[in-house]
């Protein structure tokens, strides 16, 4: 019974919602791939007990409904001040209507430094620690199995002291950059800054596959489309968001056919289906059968951040125990499984309200103003997004950049001083302003 209250519940979530109006924003890609990933949890539990067992089932669905309430509850806190103006409304139109692009002031300086730096930690991690011997593994066994491949995850990949520099680089900075660089080259219509851009762009994806990570080599080409498109201006609607999965589907079945044991493309379409509808449920359902029956909460400690500074070495994260002891194996549960084993639903609850207030809030950063860099952020935020749906809350904010890419790009903005003549007496003074 319970099953159909949360399913009723959420159709008219999902109906207030729509009505409203879909805009294209941060805020509704991540509500979109929730209801992609974990929307069928409130249905297909109804018709099957076979995907989970039925006592940790109904833990899942309160978690989720957990999560759409505090989230929309964030959305509605957020309120902008301006002075003594509070602005709760985002001016979406500022691209979606085609107003002037405003020109923009990179400091050039920073960011070619920034490229530089990147570059030493991406080639050092190739040739010193371990990325090409990794990136011939992973081609030498295309059709490894999921097994197999965490195994290969375990074993191989950056190491070193280089490592959590390289793994950030890749993830979060190394994508903004390489957005701004190929933004600036356009620009400045300099054919060998294009070319330079590209070049950046293209060994930044080879860093994944050394990392053992194909999803996130296909996820930086789709962020780099979806950048070109902004940049030149091609409107983005609902409509045009259904023809790009659809060709996107294509692909996937592409990389499944090479990079998994699928013989054919049903196999493969089967597996991506089982990936995006099967999986995630059933790792979400994980954590309430461990916690708190087999373990107990944990009362922040399995916040990693905490976890470092604080924990005892007996201690062991909860994705640790969920994935029978891989330590760095993936999985696939969003944040709020993190937040239930910390503080269980309250936690789940003020987690969902932050995100939903912080994504609200970067909406509004972003198209207050029409320029390459706006789009550049946007395109690099979304890795950040996706990784939410899949990790835990402190990674998608630091490693992905959900908090520090936009503070990086605050830095990237170029200032200067303008001098401005009052009246006949022609007095001079100076004022500090960002140029847009």
């Amino acid at each position: 019974m319970a099953f159909f209250i949360y399913g009723i519940l959420l159709c008219f979530v999902i109906l207030a919602y729509t009505k409203a109006g879909v805009r294209f924003s941060l805020f509704n890609i991540y509500f979109g791939l929730f209801l992609l990933f974990y929307g069928p949890a409130f249905f297909i539990y109804n018709a099957s007990l076979q995907l989970l067992e039925t006592n940790y089932a109904i833990t899942s669905v309160n978690m989720l409904s957990c999560f759409v309430v505090g989230f929309f509850i964030g959305k509605f806190l957020f309120k902008e001040v301006k002075g003594r103006k509070r602005v709760a409304y985002t001016n979406y139109s500022n691209w979606t209507d085609h107003m002037p692009e405003e020109k923009i002031r990179i400091k050039q300086g920073l960011l070619y430094s920034l490229l530089l730096l990147s570059a030493a930690v991406i080639f050092a991690g190739l040739f010193l620690y371990g990325g090409i011997s990794s990136l011939f593994t992973l081609l030498s066994n295309p059709l490894a199995d999921a097994e197999l491949v965490k195994q290969l995850r375990q074993d191989a990949g950056v190491t070193g002291w280089i490592a959590p520099f390289y793994v950030y680089t890749t993830s979060g900075i190394g994508r903004l950059l390489a957005f701004v660089f190929i933004g600036l080259a356009f620009q400045k219509k300099n054919p060998i800054m294009i070319m330079a851009a590209f070049a950046f762009a293209v060994l930044l994806s080879i860093s994944y596959l050394a990392n053992m990570s194909k999803s996130s080599f296909i996820v930086f080409y789709c962020q780099l489309l979806f950048f070109m498109m902004l940049f030149f201006n091609v409107r983005i609607n609902f409509r045009k968001a259904l023809l790009y999965v659809s060709l996107i589907i294509p692909l996937l079945i592409g990389v499944y056919l090479v990079a998994t044991n699928a013989g054919d493309a049903g196999t493969a379409l089967d597996l991506i289906g089982h990936r995006i509808f099967v999986e995630p449920i059933r790792v979400l359902q994980l954590y309430p059968k461990f916690y708190p029956d087999i373990l107990p909460h944990t009362n922040g400690m399995n916040i990693r951040l905490v976890h470092d500074f604080f924990s005892s070495d007996n201690y062991v994260p909860a994705h640790v125990a969920v994935t029978g002891g891989l330590e760095h194996a993936s999985f696939n549960a969003m944040f709020i499984a993190d937040a239930y084993v910390d503080f269980s639903y309250f936690g789940v609850v003020i987690q969902s309200i932050f995100v939903g207030y912080l994504l609200s809030y970067l909406d509004f950063l972003l198209y207050r103003k029409n320029n390459y860099l706006q789009k550049a952020l946007m395109a690099a935020l979304l890795i950040g997004i996706f990784s939410m749906i899949n990790s835990g809350l402190i990674t998608s904010l630091i490693g992905f950049g959900l908090v520090t890419l936009p503070i990086l790009a605050y830095f990237l903005r170029s200032k200067r001083r303008r001098r401005i003549y009052i009246g006949p007496s022609d007095v001079e003074y100076t004022e500090q302003f960002k140029v847009i």
